[in-house]
């Protein structure tokens, strides 16, 4: 028996004393050994594993019944004793490593990221709007999103250095996140350039042809069919509102449908007012807009009235 497995086993029959239990039989060899215990209160004895004894508050199911009991202070000790160095290292030593000893570090970059509330929507955006354009596929495979390996977007002149292409979308490239880690890898991270990307796709993959050297992105003929489907597919949608409009006796003043909460800005000829809303929240509504909603509820509250009052 090892020094370990001997440590162990001490252990374990420390833990029994302290539970006025008694090592029937049994050896520790892995955290599944079998071991035998005879509980000295109830005098029952039981079979269980190093593991689920350990992990148990009373040890044995006899001893259940002790639940919601105070232990006393000689046996709080002795259990205190017992489990002394056998617990897990606190993870509040965390708080002491700074810079990049902390497994959280940024590499000197963590202040200038989008922190606003209006850098992480122009963020999100970009994200989008580089994702349409390499149609959700991996540049370099050609592969959609998988669970062990998602797509994230690559700035090909690097976030830190180049401040005014941030938010370019033509300095986003779509790329599997096991080929990002490896060329972050190679390069590190920070004061990152296309031509280092490049060189990393030539000698990698042998890739030569790179659309974001022309000012466009257009890798493929998909792309542009993804493009005509999504303005095909506004223009269908700008139809139907404006049916809707009309059958709510309602003008729209400005807003152009992109996605389904693009603003939109109304004119109701009914109670001659104006309102702001979405799209979304506009087909979503009953009435449209809240001057006709209260008009609705009013006359419904003034109905339900005269029925109350002619009984």
């Amino acid at each position: 028996m090892s020094i370990q497995n001997v440590s162990k086993q001490d252990f374990i029959s420390n833990l029994a004393k302290s539970r006025n239990h008694q090592i029937v039989s049994g050896n520790y060899k892995h955290c599944k050994s079998e071991f035998k215990f005879k509980c000295l209160l109830h005098n029952q004895t039981y079979t269980t594993t190093y593991n689920n004894y350990k992990r148990s508050k009373y040890g044995l199911s006899c001893c259940s019944s002790l639940k919601g009991q105070k232990r006393p202070k000689c046996v709080k000790q002795k259990i205190a004793k017992a489990l002394k160095g056998q617990t897990k290292k606190s993870i509040s030593w965390l708080k002491n490593l700074k810079g990049n000893r902390h497994p959280a570090y940024k590499h000197g970059h963590g202040n200038s990221r989008a922190q606003t509330q209006e850098e992480l929507l122009k963020l999100k955006e970009w994200k989008k709007s580089v994702l349409r354009a390499y149609n959700y596929q991996c540049f370099v495979t050609g592969k959609k999103k998988t669970s062990n390996d998602p797509l994230v977007i690559h700035h090909l002149d690097s976030w830190d250095s180049y401040e005014n292409r941030r938010y370019d979308i033509h300095n986003g490239v779509v790329i599997l996140k096991s080929i990002h880690s490896t060329f972050h890898n190679l390069y590190g991270f920070g004061k990152n350039t296309a031509l280092q990307f490049e060189t990393f796709l030539y000698k990698n993959y042998n890739i030569q042809s790179f659309p974001w050297k022309y000012g466009n992105h257009e890798p493929s003929l998909c792309i542009k069919s993804d493009k005509m489907t999504h303005q095909t597919f506004c223009e269908k949608k700008e139809i139907e509102f404006n049916h809707l409009f009309q059958s709510r006796k309602h003008t729209k003043l400005s807003g152009k449908y992109l996605k389904y909460d693009s603003p939109l800005l109304l004119f109701c000829t009914i109670h001659q007012k104006t309102t702001q809303t979405t799209y979304f929240n506009y087909k979503k509504s009953k009435w449209g807009c809240l001057c006709c909603a209260r008009e609705k509820q009013s006359k419904a509250v003034s109905k339900a009235n005269r029925l109350r009052s002619a009984f």
